[in-house]
């Protein structure tokens, strides 16, 4: 069977004369919906009329269709239409054209008194489903039916049109359809789902290199044990020759005792080992899902051509993939302009403004847009967390305010509940993003560490309302 539908001009007034023969009279026992198809219960029979993409059909049939592709089709959990249509009858079919004369839809005439027209239009594209009262009051919808006026006309009669044929052309068309989109969809699927473990990947293995580097920290923490005896309080860093000669600098907390400052350095790295262990043991993961996404893409591949719809939906129950493609946004939605959003959070500290990103993809926009090059920037060393903005424009800052919004700065972090939490600060104008980084994800040269206690200082207070 050829699988194509010729077009509604073709075969409307066949099937309205067929409709209005076959089932005047029958009750309607219910209906299910989509996207732009509904199907009608009538007399144990089922009318399905479609207005979907590029397909426009209409047709009766004796069976239902699967539920799988029920599915597919993209099924509305509470349907418009049913609420409308209890202890209803048919009462006739009508071609439905436009002033012109031409052929537009298929109404169905539903009694009795007063008499609900339920009606389908296939063009303008996406067309249209149409639920509409005696009076011509809109009871239920979907797509667009207020292109030019319809008017409905009796159908002609049409000798050469074979309901069972024409059945079958369109129920074929649909599964064709239906095969050309699953397909579609489970390649876009797994070649989006490998793309995004290719970029965990890359962005591990850069982890991976980062935390390597961070090995050397439990070796100038054993330096500074052993020289613990000649560090005084109150340094804020010591210069000291570590076991090859080479002379070390390590920057301490001129608040702690020099055994806290050692003890700092010790959990230090411990976090360093734990951190190469976990990044190592996620890059071990995301390899193996990456590895796995390329040999679901070569299976794909080597489905055959020629397979049939059951075949397709059988291999995405088989590795578990959702075969049913992302739900279009409602027509009362489209268009509409999300409501205006700053990327941040606005804060006043002694007379200072902080800004302090949302999230991961608020921060880009924070440095990108809403930052000036000689502005401070902060943030938490080694953790997710907040990228905040001091709005200082170059101008000379005090040791302690920096030290202040260093604290905000921890406290939008993953390290919040830490005692001390490292905190990187330099010019706006040193943070650079790496090609293909992950959202939110910076690198930042010519950086200090300042070590704070997390919290919001008093005196720093929201400006936004909230």
């Amino acid at each position: 069977m050829e699988t194509r539908v010729d077009p509604p001009h073709r075969w409307l007034d066949g099937l309205a004369e067929a409709l209005t023969d076959t089932l005047s009279g029958a009750r309607v026992e219910g209906a299910i919906s989509g996207p732009g198809w509904v199907s009608v219960r009538i007399g144990g029979r089922f009318v399905w009329m479609v207005a979907q993409g590029g397909e426009r059909m209409a047709w009766l049939t004796d069976r239902p269709l699967p539920r799988r592709f029920l599915e597919l089709l993209g099924r509305h959990a509470r349907s418009p239409f049913p609420a409308h249509l209890g202890d209803r009858v048919l009462t006739g079919a009508e071609v439905l054209e436009t002033d012109d004369g031409q052929v537009d839809g298929l109404r169905l005439e539903l009694g009795p008194a007063p008499p609900l027209h339920l009606d389908v239009r296939f063009f303008p594209r996406p067309g249209g489903i149409w639920l509409t009262g005696a009076a011509g009051e809109d009871l239920a919808r979907q797509g667009r039916m207020d292109d030019r006026p319809l008017r409905p006309r009796p159908p002609r009669p049409d000798s050469d049109f074979d309901p069972d044929e024409h059945r079958d052309r369109c129920e074929a068309t649909l599964r064709a359809r239906l095969l050309q989109q699953t397909a579609r969809t489970l390649r876009q699927r797994t070649d989006q789902a490998a793309k995004r473990a290719q970029r965990r990947v890359w962005q591990l293995e850069g982890d991976l290199d980062d935390a390597r580097r961070d090995q050397g920290i439990r070796a100038r923490a054993d330096l500074l044990a052993a020289n613990l005896h000649r560090v005084d309080a109150g340094r804020d860093h010591v210069d000291l020759t570590d076991f090859d000669g080479e002379t070390v600098r390590l920057v301490l907390d001129p608040s702690r005792p020099p055994a806290a400052n050692l003890d700092r350095w010790y959990k230090r790295a411990a976090r360093a080992e734990r951190k190469l262990e976990q990044v190592e043991r996620r890059l071990h993961e995301q390899r193996t899902e990456l590895t796995t996404l390329v040999e679901r893409r070569a299976a794909l591949e080597e489905l055959d051509a020629g397979a049939d719809l059951d075949a397709w939906l059988d291999f995405a129950a088989a590795h578990e993939l959702d075969p049913v493609p992302k739900a279009p946004k409602p027509a009362s939605e489209r268009g509409k302009r999300p409501a205006e959003r700053l990327p941040y959070w606005s804060f006043e500290l002694d007379g200072w403004e902080l800004r302090v990103g949302r999230s991961a993809r608020d921060n880009d926009e924070l440095l990108k847009h809403h930052a000036h090059n000689r502005d401070l920037w902060l943030h938490a060393q080694g953790v997710p967390g907040s990228h905040v903005i001091l709005r200082s424009g170059g101008r000379d800052l005090p040791r302690r305010l920096i030290a202040r919004v260093a604290q905000v700065a921890a406290h939008y972090s993953r390290a919040k509940t830490s005692s001390t939490v490292p905190v990187l600060v330099c010019e706006r104008r040193h943070v650079r993003k790496p090609r293909k980084a992950a959202p939110g994800e910076v690198v930042a040269d010519r950086a200090e560490t300042v070590f704070v206690e997390p919290g919001i200082p008093s005196g720093c207070e929201r400006r936004d309302g909230d």
